[in-house]
């Protein structure tokens, strides 16, 4: 029995403290590691930086946006086409 246990702890050990330290360990090395693993609230520098001013943008011009071409009408044949045959498939 005592084999499956492993050797014997040393006088004065405990599991307790032991698995408080293991535990603090990993909080400060995940908190290390990983950005997102973080205890209190923080906020990015660059966030305290910027400050949005209308102003400074200049005007979208959006003539060119979403121009119709061959290639936009091809996908909305092919969509329609694609709807047709379902409800063919369905009401058949």
């Amino acid at each position: 029995e005592n084999a499956r246990r492993g050797p014997p702890l040393p006088a004065g050990y405990s599991r307790d403290e032991d698995s408080k330290l293991i535990f603090e360990m990993s909080k400060k090395m995940n908190q290390r590691l990983n950005p997102g693993y973080t205890i209190a609230p923080h906020a990015a520098t660059s966030k305290a930086d910027f400050t949005y001013d209308e102003d400074e943008l200049d005007p979208v011009d959006k003539t060119h946006f979403r121009k119709r071409d061959t290639f936009s009408q091809y996908v909305e044949a092919q969509a329609r086409f694609s709807l047709l045959t379902k409800k063919q498939k369905n009401s058949g």
